[in-house]
């Protein structure tokens, strides 16, 4: 026999071949890798607790369920105890409860009779209805809470009585201290009232002196101010300018023109300047 191999099972032979070498080199990543030592510990821990986990549910997985069904214990209430107690219960709501008395009734009654026509003069007694009084109704609170009531009431009350006297006795205390200390302090204390008094009038009219005299140098400067400003000259009025501070500006702007022409590269700058400019210029080169 021959054997052929076909091209699906060598495609599977080398599937087979590639899965063993990736897990042969994962396997051996994971012996070379190392992990932090916070992570190593977490991982050996997690790790027990896994084992214990399934060894315990496996454990619990052979235990026969027989044994442990045997261990519950089914708790029988006792009927007649609880019998007998509803009983007792129904014996004392009979004795506790109130007689009643039956009213016998009637249409007409001694408060709202039928209207008869008037031949019927005559009203029969006997269909009258007795008024009979209701007794009161039970109260609603009871004797014990009532008693509750009044030792919680009583209770508050000597709680805030005690309140009063405690703040009585402090401001009683406090009194004392005050008045030992008034007796301490009475012989040191000096009478300077007068004095306090003089120096205070004292200072309140030195104050005043002070704020007038402020106020008249202030005015005085506002009146200095005004005087010097009423003495300016206008911009327009040029009569304080000396002659010979204007013939000093006219010859200082002739040099700026003749510079700067100079420095533009015109020899023949002259010409730009009448003849008694270039004789300023002359005057001021000498």
């Amino acid at each position: 026999a021959v054997r052929v191999t076909t091209l699906a099972q060598t495609d599977k032979q080398k599937e087979a071949a590639r899965r063993e070498r990736v897990a042969e080199r994962a396997a051996a990543l994971l012996s070379e890798a190392s992990l932090p030592p916070r992570m190593a510990i977490y991982e050996r821990t997690i790790g027990q607790k896994k084992r214990l986990l399934q060894r315990h549910n496996q454990e619990n997985a052979d235990r026969n369920v027989d044994a442990t069904m045997a261990n519950i214990v089914h708790r029988v209430p006792n009927f007649q105890r609880l019998q007998t107690a509803f009983q007792n219960e129904l014996d004392k709501a009979k004795k506790c409860r109130q007689p009643t008395t039956p009213v016998e009734f009637r249409f007409t009654t001694q408060g709202h009779a039928i209207r008869r026509s008037s031949v019927e003069t005559a009203i029969d007694v006997s269909s009258k209805r007795v008024i009979r009084y209701k007794r009161d109704p039970p109260a609603a609170v009871t004797k014990k809470a009532e008693q509750a009531a009044a030792f919680v009431k009583e209770r508050l009350e000597y709680q805030k009585q005690q309140q009063i006297d405690r703040e009585a006795e402090a401001q009683r205390v406090d009194e004392e201290r005050q008045q030992q200390w008034q007796k301490r302090i009475r012989p040191l204390l000096v009478d300077n009232r007068m004095e306090l008094e003089t120096r205070r009038n004292e200072q309140i009219r030195e104050r005043k002196r002070i704020d007038k005299e402020m106020a008249y140098e202030s005015e005085r400067r506002l009146e200095e101010m005004k005087s010097r400003v009423d003495q300016r000259p206008l911009l327009l009025e040029t009569a304080t300018a000396s002659p010979q501070m204007k013939l000093a500006a006219r010859r200082k702007a002739l040099i700026c023109v003749r510079d700067s022409l100079v420095n533009a590269g015109i020899k023949d700058y002259k010409r730009f300047f009448d003849k008694e400019e270039l004789d300023d210029l002359e005057i001021v080169d000498l």
